[in-house]
């Protein structure tokens, strides 16, 4: 066996076995391979030359599977089947084990989380057990449903019994519970005799309901919103219209609308008739309710701020299910870690990990722009009913903090890479007040206005500048002037001489944030220069400016060439504008260059390296970077021409008895799309 390998395995009766050194010691563990995808350990295999005569205790099916290398834990799992060899010589049992992350398809349950659909709501005379007649539900009532609300009317000239009844009722399914309901309703007004009554229930035909409130239609007035919490959380609401005087005819219609009708399961999920449901919340609710074996520790899971409007799965599902679909949302890494954490996070935006060329790499992707989009649009069906789209664009008013930083941006070498031009005194500045960020500022004392002085530099730090990027310089800046207004702070940048963005205005007695924007012409450093100018002010004033800033954008292959590249998105779903907006930045954020794809052999311990740091990492260790970013730094980046180029680890198949780890790098920028469809398919929104 590969040398530091220990595979871990545990008896039904909880006894933990070592193979090879517990049962059958002495026979090692022969061809060991491990893999992990972006979910966490996947798949294991190994053999052992044992007689498949036996029943090993230790080789059950679902035995849990525990893999250390060199003491490091770097993979987790079960045994799913073992194939046995028992022929001649070759007598073996092979051993095939699946990732600790299958436990998440072990268990379905069935969960309304945030139910907006007013479409769940049905008739309550086409319950088998509603109590219809004279006096109860009425076949004189009208329900429709057009227009993304639902009314129930008595119309003019119909006659009524007292207590008929006209309702609508909602099914949150047989192991669901509720526990909050909001409604948004428009009445009629005019109807002292007509009673509208909410409640809940555990049947279908109202035996025991509770009544949460009930009032005549011009106690309710025209329109208003009310909420209600169900302690019992019960799995039946009832919205009902009844007349309460004795017998009679119509003289006008009567009705209510509900706008609106949202059913929660946990009155946490709801704030102000709103849904405050997060990504997050679920993925720790499903993780409890849908597993039994992971750890308990839910500290690697990071909240998301997006509230989901609508959350109502028409089956059971899996806990795997549930949180990929709500990840359309955000297109975040969750997995299961060979530590038995669950992990939901951001993807990461640096990489941890750096190979050289001793590390070779079968690129995929070259030339490939087919997942490179400049907009995106999103169809779907608003609350309302009504067919919708949302256009949204990638933003070149997006910016990143970029990799290249003016020198000494706030004083923190004094004034090293700044000079002052005639008529000015640059100095570094500790007093209170005088700069805005940090420990110190920058100082000019402008003793000749009106013509003024800047303060300049072309001292930068970090890569060279790329040709064709757009940069956005920030900084802060204040003037204090002995007297009235007057004085003009003011900003320019130059490139081999020539000027390309200046920014100014009358300056205050406070510091503001100042900014130049351009595109970069070569790769010759700019020059930035800031100060400021009387015009017309008379006496000596002082800029102070410190916190300088760089970001830039870099634009899409396809903004280079001059044109646009839109994807639209079926997603065959209800969502309200703001869910379709946040799947579709979510969407571009993912495809805004070609990702790196390809294999990546990794031959030895010792080849990649951890970054920053650089300390040697083992081959195994790789099973536990799917998702991290690494950097090939012998490769050239051909959009940008810098050296190394990043991708992101897709994948990783160890074999053990090489010690040799195959890497498969790809962005997995596809998934969204599966998201998008599996959330459709869960909460029963797929339209025709």
């Amino acid at each position: 066996m590969t040398r530091g390998l220990v595979i871990r395995t545990r008896e039904l009766g909880g006894k933990i076995v070592a193979l090879g050194t517990d049962a059958a010691r002495g026979i090692t563990v022969e061809e060991p391979d491990f893999q992990s995808d972006d979910a966490g350990p996947s798949v294991g295999t190994f053999t052992l030359k044992r007689s498949p005569r036996v029943q090993w205790m230790d080789l059950r099916a679902f035995a849990p599977i525990v893999v250390t290398q060199r003491g490091v834990p770097i993979w987790r799992g079960r045994i799913k089947q073992t194939p046995m060899t028992d022929g001649g010589l070759a007598r073996q049992i092979g051993v095939l084990c699946e990732g600790q992350q299958f436990h998440l398809d072990d268990d379905p349950f069935e969960r309304v989380y945030v139910d907006a659909d007013l479409g769940r709501w049905k008739d309550w005379r086409s319950s088998t057990e509603s109590p219809l007649g004279a006096g109860l539900v009425s076949a004189n009532g009208l329900v429709t449903a057009e227009g993304g609300s639902i009314t129930l009317a008595f119309g003019k000239g119909v006659v009524l019994t007292t207590n008929d009844t006209v309702a609508v009722l909602y099914d949150a399914g047989p192991a669901a519970a509720l526990r909050r309901w909001t409604i948004w309703l428009q009445t009629s007004n005019n109807a002292a005799y007509m009673a509208l009554y909410f409640s809940h229930m555990a049947n279908e035909n109202a035996a025991g309901a509770t009544v949460l409130q009930s009032q005549t239609l011009t106690a309710w007035g025209a329109g208003t919103g009310v909420s209600y919490t169900i302690p019992a959380g019960n799995r039946y609401l009832l919205a009902q219209m009844q007349y309460t005087d004795p017998g009679g005819t119509l003289g006008v219609d009567v009705w209510v609308r509900f706008m609106q009708m949202i059913e929660y399961a946990e009155t946490a999920y709801e704030t102000s008739n709103a849904s405050v449901l997060k990504a997050s919340d679920v993925v720790g609710d499903a993780l409890n309710r849908g597993t039994m074996l992971l750890s308990s520790d839910r500290s690697l899971i990071v909240p998301t701020s997006f509230s989901i409007p609508d959350l109502a799965p028409a089956t059971p599902v899996t806990a795997r299910e549930l949180i990929s679909a709500v990840n359309a949302y955000h297109r975040y890494q969750f997995r299961v870690r060979a530590d038995n954490r669950p992990e939901f996070r951001p993807y990461p935006s640096k990489p941890v990990i750096e190979v050289g060329s001793e590390c070779a790499f079968a690129e995929a992707s070259a030339g490939d722009a087919s997942e490179v989009y400049t907009g995106v649009i999103v169809a779907y069906t608003d609350p309302a009913g009504v067919e919708q789209r949302v256009y949204r664009s990638q933003q070149s008013s997006t910016y990143q903090t970029s990799a290249t930083q003016p020198t000494n941006p706030g004083a923190e070498a004094a004034t090293t890479g700044w000079a002052a031009s005639a008529g000015g005194t640059l100095t570094r500045t500790t007093v209170g007040g005088e700069f805005s960020n940090g420990v110190a500022g920058f100082k000019l004392a402008i003793a000749s206005p009106p013509g003024g002085a800047e303060a300049s530099s072309s001292a930068w730090s970090g890569s060279p500048f790329v040709p064709g990027r757009a940069h956005r310089l920030t900084f802060d800046v204040r003037i204090i002037a002995p007297v009235g207004p007057g004085p003009v702070w003011r900003a320019m940048l130059s490139v081999d001489g020539v000027p390309l963005a200046s920014a100014g205005t009358v300056g205050t007695d406070a510091f503001g944030q100042g900014a130049l924007d351009w595109v970069q012409p070569s790769t010759t450093a700019p020059v930035i220069a800031i100060g400021g100018g009387g015009y017309g002010y008379a006496s000596a004033f002082n800029v102070f400016f410190d916190n300088l800033v760089m970001l830039e954008s870099v634009p899409t292959i396809v903004n280079r060439w001059g044109f646009r590249r839109t994807k639209v998105l079926e997603t065959g779903m209800v969502l309200t504008t703001a869910g379709a907006i946040q799947i579709a930045d979510t969407f571009l954020a993912s495809h805004r260059s070609t990702p790196l794809r390809g294999t990546l052999v990794v031959p030895g311990d010792g080849l990649a390296r951890r970054s920053p740091g650089g300390q040697g990492m083992l081959c195994a260790e790789l099973l536990n970077c799917t998702g991290e970013l690494v950097r090939l730094r012998h490769l050239v980046d051909p959009e940008t021409g810098k050296i190394g180029r990043i991708g992101r680890i897709a994948s990783v198949d160890w074999d053990a008895a090489a010690n040799v780890a195959s890497i498969e790098i790809d962005s997995t920028t596809k998934n969204i799309e599966a998201m998008l469809a599996r959330l459709a398919l869960i909460t029963g929104q797929v339209r025709g």
